[in-house]
């Protein structure tokens, strides 16, 4: 009975993947060589291009566009900044979530 009480707890204060309602995807950032966030979900409109998150992504960690930020989906690859956030979800989502890698530095790709 504790163990089901508390998985609930859990559940609700777990953010939820997936585009939610309100046409949301729940965006994971994931440091690899810049300073890590305090809260690292976004949830960011489907309809918006990427450069939606690069620009969500630069004001956080308070840095201007001059400065070099590379942003990786999965750790994997660099996406266009144009490509729809809706169709980064669609093909690349990991347990509900678009996980976004970033570093000052050229870590993959």
């Amino acid at each position: 009975e504790k163990w089901k009480k508390r998985m609930a707890e859990v559940e609700k204060a777990e953010p939820k993947g997936g585009i939610d309602k309100d046409k949301k995807v729940l965006i994971l950032f994931k440091d690899a060589g810049a300073p890590a966030l305090k809260k690292p979900n976004a949830r960011i409109s489907a309809d918006k291009p990427f450069r939606v998150v690069i620009q969500h992504l630069r004001k956080t960690l308070q840095i201007s566009n001059a400065e070099t930020l590379y942003l990786f989906i999965n750790g994997t690859f660099q996406p266009n900044p144009d490509e729809l956030v809706a169709d980064l979800y669609k093909c690349f989502n990991t347990g509900g979530k678009l996980i976004v890698n970033y570093s000052y530095e050229p870590t993959w790709g």
